[in-house]
C-alpha cells in the first residue's frame, strides 16, 4: 500500500484471539463495523473507514487513538487516489 510492505510477523483467524493480540500490542486489525462496535470493554480504539468504495464498513482497531488516525490517513489516501501499478 503507497509503497509500504507491512511486516508481518503473525496471523491470527479468531475473532477472539485477533482482538487479543490487538491489546497485547502485537499490531492492528481491520474489523466488520459489527465487531468494531462491540470493543468497549476492551481497551482498543475503533475508527470507521467511511468512502472506500465497498458496501461494507469496517472499522481499524488500534491501542490508541493517535496511531488510529495516521493509519486511517495513510489507508484515505490509498483509496481516494489507488495506485495504477
Amino acid at each position: 500500500m503507497l509503497g509500504h510492505k507491512p511486516n508481518i510477523i503473525s496471523e491470527v483467524a479468531f475473532g477472539d484471539f485477533i482482538l487479543g493480540a490487538v491489546v497485547a500490542g502485537m499490531g492492528i486489525t481491520i474489523l466488520p463495523e459489527l465487531m468494531a462496535k462491540n470493543i468497549g470493554h476492551l481497551q482498543l480504539f475503533a475508527l470507521l473507514i467511511t468512502n472506500f468504495g465497498r458496501k461494507r464498513s469496517i472499522s481499524i482497531a488500534t491501542r490508541s487513538r493517535k496511531l488510529g488516525l495516521q493509519l486511517y490517513k495513510v489507508i484515505s489516501t490509498a483509496v481516494e487516489s489507488p495506485s495504477t501499478k
